[in-house]
């Protein structure tokens, strides 16, 4: 395209959008093909874009093909000649082929602008889960995970970026004493035979962290493990455990306590009664001494 006639377009970026060949694409015709623009009805009223391919450009003969989706015109496929000779039946199929697979093209484009988005909308969303998630595929590799997954285990870039498979994921975590004072090679045994099984187990890390692991089969092959922090929960549980054995200890204390006042104030009790009793018996033995002395 000659630079001047570049020139132009870029001043009047829009001017493409109202040319006549575009008003017939967007009544519905197949193509528009000018075989000779200086004769053609719509140069001679003096059509500004028609006076710009001709003047500017050396335009004769013109052959524009819509990029129709369905109904809709989604663009034009324009090329031209300097000199007035018609394109041939085979170069106008050909262009137009050329248009169908770019809609195929555009369309493609925005499906995967969509998938684009769609899937940094869910790197946000898994990103900021409070759990951690690593999907291991079919094949049992290392597939995709999130940052908590590696926060709360720990695991260097290094290793992600290899995408293990799974045995090689437990031998790095038993190796670490992740599992404690274990048979490596046994722990990745016992474990890599647990793939694929659904099951949950909670487990003190090294610096004394409490994790919960969650283990989902994926249908088709494959798994998804969960690592939960769950160290707060369990420091709450132990306070409340503390806190319910101390008052335990506490009603067992008061009920003995009770129990010993009422022991008390029934010995008290029957103290009194045994006391009267003795005052009684006396009285008899008085009243005869006093009754020798008066006769005496």
């Amino acid at each position: 395209m000659p630079s001047e006639l570049a020139e132009f377009f870029a001043q009047a970026p829009d001017s493409w959008g109202h040319t006549a060949a575009h008003q017939r694409l967007l009544e519905g015709e197949r193509h528009v093909h000018v075989q000779d623009l200086m004769t053609d009805e719509v140069y001679r009223s003096g059509n500004t874009m028609r006076h710009a391919l001709l003047e500017l450009g050396g335009a004769r003969t013109l052959l524009a093909v819509p990029l129709r989706k369905d109904a809709t015109l989604l663009g034009v496929f324009s090329v031209y000649r300097r000199e007035p000779h018609p394109f041939a039946d085979k170069q106008i199929a050909l262009l137009e082929s050329f248009a169908a697979q770019a809609v195929i093209a555009i369309d493609n484009a925005r499906l995967l602008n969509e998938i684009r988005q769609r899937q940094a909308e869910l790197r946000v969303t898994f990103d900021n889960m409070g759990d951690g998630v690593a999907m291991f595929d079919a094949e049992l590799r290392l597939a995709a995970w999130n940052l908590n997954f590696q926060r709360i285990l720990d695991v260097p870039e290094a290793l992600l970026a290899e995408r293990p498979p799974v045995e090689e994921f437990v031998r790095y975590l038993a190796t670490h004493g992740e599992y404690g004072a274990v048979d490596v090679e046994a722990e990745v045994r016992r474990l890599s035979e647990r793939v694929g099984t659904q099951w949950s187990a909670e487990r003190t890390r090294p610096d004394g962290r409490v994790i919960e692991v969650r283990s989902n089969p994926v249908p088709g092959g494959g798994v998804v493990l969960i690592y939960s922090d769950i160290t707060e929960r369990k420091r709450a549980e132990a306070e409340i455990r503390a806190a319910r054995d101390t008052a335990e200890k506490a009603l067992q204390e008061l009920q003995a306590a009770q129990v010993s006042l009422v022991y008390a104030q029934k010995m008290a009790a029957l103290g009194q009664l045994t006391a009267g009793h003795r005052a009684r018996d006396q009285k008899p033995a008085q009243l005869r001494q006093q009754f020798r002395r008066a006769v005496g």
